[in-house]
């Protein structure tokens, strides 16, 4: 568990929990650490943990290798903004690792969504500075490199809107469902989308409950589990 927001303000703090004790551990890995965040996106890949974007701390140095854009609307007294920084955790070597990639990296953001498909690892949307945007980022984790994706439904005109505070859920190594989410003018959303990753192309899924949601997660159980309706007394 990295990061997050306390009392103290942003965290750059890196958590353990052992799930066979259900113990925490703080670790102090080696290496220069993330700038302290909220809002970032992480993934797990060749034993090494990803963290990408968020909104945070200004960062305490010059001489770093990412984007920082200021929010002036942030407190004036604990400045913060965002950011597009990528750092790893090496689980086996217990360090913080900054990765050269390769390509245009995606703007600042904060509250956007991972998933990750065999050695692809698909960012959407997300918000930088007062834009909730809607673009679609691929890192190739064996090359290292950024590429912007272009994506549309089957007439070439309808995507999603933007928004952040989603889910973005790999189904199968063809398919990530998109989930709900903020959308720019301020509204919780309920639509529902599946990104076809070999076409490229976005499908709009009618739901039969259309409740709307955001800063939520999801996850696609391997357990073959069937819908059932309940009754809550």
């Amino acid at each position: 568990m990295f990061g997050g927001y306390n009392e103290e303000g942003n965290s750059n703090q890196l958590y353990r929990l052992n799930v066979r004790t259900l113990k925490w551990k703080l670790l102090n890995p080696s290496g220069n650490r993330p700038v302290a965040c909220d809002k970032s996106v992480c993934w797990h890949y060749n034993q090494r943990i990803y963290i990408f974007g968020g909104y945070g701390c200004i960062p305490d140095t010059d001489d770093y290798n990412y984007q920082f854009v200021f929010d002036p609307k942030s407190h004036w007294h604990y400045k913060r903004g965002w950011n597009n920084q990528l750092v790893y955790y090496d689980i086996e070597g217990d360090q913080w690792v900054w990765p050269h990639v390769e390509g245009i990296a995606p703007l600042p953001r904060a509250a956007h969504a991972a998933a990750i498909v065999s050695h692809q690892v698909f960012i959407f949307g997300g918000r930088h500075q007062g834009l909730r945007m809607n673009d679609i980022y691929s890192i190739d984790m064996r090359q290292m490199s950024w590429n912007e994706v272009m994506a549309y439904d089957t007439n070439e005109s309808i995507v999603p809107i933007g928004r952040s505070w989603h889910s973005f859920t790999p189904l199968s190594d063809q398919q990530i469902v998109l989930y709900g989410g903020f959308s720019q003018d301020n509204r919780p959303l309920s639509d529902c989308w599946i990104l076809d990753i070999q076409s490229m192309t976005w499908i709009s899924i009618n739901l039969p409950f259309n409740k709307p949601r955001l800063w939520h997660s999801a996850i696609a159980s391997p357990f073959g589990e069937k819908y059932q309706r309940c009754r809550f007394s």
